[in-house]
């Protein structure tokens, strides 16, 4: 899941296109129907549902009808299609809404030595309480919470 923000800025496909395996379900949150119609996400590649206040007659076949009042009305909007798992990739905003409103299972955050000198902040995440992990180059914070 990202917001229609990252879809502007970045303009991302949303698939394992690195690896072997099924594509996931995209989702983008566009409360106000601002996906460009020739973003990548709407390619065929995968399945993309783009989650509106209102249905865009541009992108009919994608665009569903959600109630954007609460964090619990899009997370129930989506469990009513079936989806019971969601990776929040970004952007920030998107992030921070289900931080705030303390909708999340699990938070990875990944940092590199590469210094970043633009762009969007990240979201402000105390990773002191975070198991840590070497990955190549990079580290990856993770935290879980709910424990087997």
């Amino acid at each position: 899941m990202v917001g229609v923000q990252t879809i502007i800025d970045d303009d991302p496909l949303l698939t394992t296109r690195f690896i072997d395996g099924k594509n996931p379900i995209r989702l983008v949150l566009d409360p106000n129907s601002r996906i460009p119609i020739d973003s990548k996400v709407l390619s065929q590649t995968s399945k993309t549902i783009v989650l509106s206040k209102k249905e865009n007659n541009l992108i009919p076949n994608y665009t569903k009808s959600s109630n954007f009042e609460n964090i619990q009305l899009i997370i129930k909007s989506l469990y009513d299609m079936k989806i019971q798992s969601i990776l929040v990739e970004g952007g920030t905003k998107t992030i921070n809404h289900f931080l705030n409103n303390d909708s999340w299972d699990s938070i990875r955050v990944f940092k590199s030595n590469k210094s970043i000198t633009d762009g969007i902040i990240s979201p402000d995440v105390d990773l002191s309480k975070f198991s840590k992990r070497d990955i190549g180059d990079d580290i990856l914070y993770e935290i879980n919470r709910y424990t087997n």
